[in-house]
């Protein structure tokens, strides 16, 4: 815990995870309720079963390719790439849900499908991106108990924004007396998480390039120790 500790101490960490606590904020929408919006819209949950059991390989292949990308020094260029790509894909789920025919047809779950490789893709490699990050400036040191606070902290950023989109859908949706959806939060909950993304994308792009130029003597706990000692002297 005092390695852990002392990890968290570094300023290169501490700007990594208010980067990894906050840049899923312009997807939450898309990741917590479209494919609930879609099965309120009679899109059945077994076809969505079935669709995410197809997206299987895309999962499988995204990391093999996005390794072009990811073994050299710059990995999160892969994931910044992306991610105003990704941020548009949250207004294409609304076109969807708001579109849904009443009979579905193969026509409309190709597009569903279309459209779920496509976040698959951009997601899978979003991840490998960042794990590869992880894998560099873990502080070897240490070893794998670095890499798996950085991923923590990576999965809480992905918790809380999905659990405060699911509840801002709720809040912001207006029913009738007699249950009938008059407004549905979705779509204003979606727009919310689009531009804050794109505000997000805005002001922390440099930072994300900063933290991924840093030195690496910066991501090692040697550099606090060695402060400690100095300041003993």
């Amino acid at each position: 815990y005092q390695q852990m500790l002392l990890v968290v101490k570094l300023p290169r960490v501490r700007e990594l995870l208010l980067v990894l606590f906050t840049w899923k904020a312009g997807f939450a929408c898309t990741d917590a309720a479209f494919f609930l919006k879609l099965q309120d819209k009679g899109f059945s949950k077994e076809s969505i079963t079935y669709l995410r059991t197809i997206m299987s390989p895309i999962e499988f292949v995204m990391p093999i390719l996005a390794s072009h990308y990811t073994t050299g020094p710059r990995p999160l260029d892969l994931a910044m790439w992306q991610y105003v790509p990704r941020l548009l894909l949250g207004a294409v789920a609304c076109g969807l849900v708001a579109y849904t025919p009443e009979e579905i047809g193969w026509e409309f779950t190709a597009v569903v499908m279309l459209f779920m490789a496509v976040h698959s893709a951009m997601s899978t490699s979003m991840f490998t991106a960042q794990m590869a990050f992880f894998a560099r400036v873990s502080d070897p040191e240490i070893g794998g108990s670095y890499m798996t606070l950085l991923n923590t902290f990576a999965n809480l950023g992905y918790l809380w924004t999905t659990m405060v989109a699911t509840r801002l859908v709720d809040m912001l949706t207006v029913k009738s007396e007699d249950g009938e959806v008059e407004i549905d939060g979705f779509y204003a909950t979606s727009m919310l998480t689009l531009g804050l993304g794109l505000i997000w994308f805005v002001l922390m792009r440099h930072r994300v390039e900063s933290i991924q130029v840093a030195h690496m003597s910066s991501w090692r706990v040697a550099a606090i120790r060695r402060g400690r000692a100095t300041s003993t002297l």
